[in-house]
């Protein structure tokens, strides 16, 4: 894994984008709607692509909502997942089961397996990392964990190891007087903004997942008064603006977007 792509994440206030670069040299962008209660499952929902369908494996055995155990767990299953792991040079194992929050037996066992037949990958188990009810999130966190944890641990064990560098926080604050900014003011809009559309894409804008044909608009063609309704999307040099369905935005004469419910 660590050596089939490279993977950026700019975690936004709407939006969180991803950059997959891969090892042929193509590159490949996309989004997922952010989640500002918990900026992780942004990150999660963009992550799948790298829990492929070849790296995904249903283990057979099964515990209840009450906890007790229906069927045991199929050793079998999990030996047979870490032979293709290995084959793969997967560095990092999520294992996440439906009831695992009820009783951590099966999990647990599992994780054992991992480490005794992969040692030095890194695991994590669903009941550890977000021991809560809902599977998709749990199943989603835990993804997140076990891709993001090593990267962290070499990160700091390299600074400790091979650098003087010692990393430190700094709050500075200073009190005095200054000249007003003049701010940009940009020229009236002329004519409506069909000419600043550049195309158009599908886009997922609530828990709904229904996709949604979306017009995208080049911002640096707009003037000032400028008036974009949901839904669309903005793109300029430096910032990405989202609008719903049901919400407009209007370009201010100092370059900023006031964001209002359509009428």
């Amino acid at each position: 894994m660590k050596n089939d792509f490279r993977i950026g994440v700019d975690a936004g206030g709407t939006f969180t984008d991803f950059v997959l670069a891969e090892r042929s040299g193509n590159v490949h962008l996309f989004k997922a709607p952010s989640t500002p209660e918990d900026g992780t499952l942004a990150i999660a929902n963009g992550l799948q692509q790298i829990a492929t369908r070849d790296r995904r494996f249903p283990i057979r055995g099964r515990i209840l909502a009450d906890g007790t155990e229906h069927e045991p767990l199929n050793e079998q299953d999990i030996l047979d997942a870490i032979k293709v792991l290995k084959q793969q040079d997967v560095q990092a194992v999520a294992i996440s089961f439906v009831w695992s929050i009820r009783n951590t037996q099966h999990e647990q066992r599992a994780k054992e397996l991992v480490e005794q037949h992969m040692p030095g990958v890194f695991v994590c188990c669903g009941s550890d990392v977000y021991p809560q009810i809902k599977e998709y999130t749990r199943i989603s966190t835990t993804l997140v964990n076990a891709y993001l944890s090593p990267v962290m641990a070499s990160y700091v064990h390299k600074n400790e190891r091979d650098s003087h560098v010692e990393l430190v926080n700094i709050e500075v604050s200073v009190i005095g007087k200054i000249s007003k900014p003049k701010l940009p003011s940009l020229v009236p809009q002329q004519g409506d903004i069909s000419n600043a559309k550049t195309g158009s894409r599908e886009m997922l804008f609530d828990q709904s997942y229904d996709w949604i044909d979306t017009p995208i608009y080049d911002g640096e063609k707009f003037g000032a008064g400028a008036l974009v309704t949901g839904p669309a999307l903005i793109q300029e040099p430096t910032t990405t603006v989202v609008i719903k369905n049901g919400w407009q935005a209007e370009l201010h004469e100092t370059g900023t977007y006031k964001l209002t419910r359509a009428a």
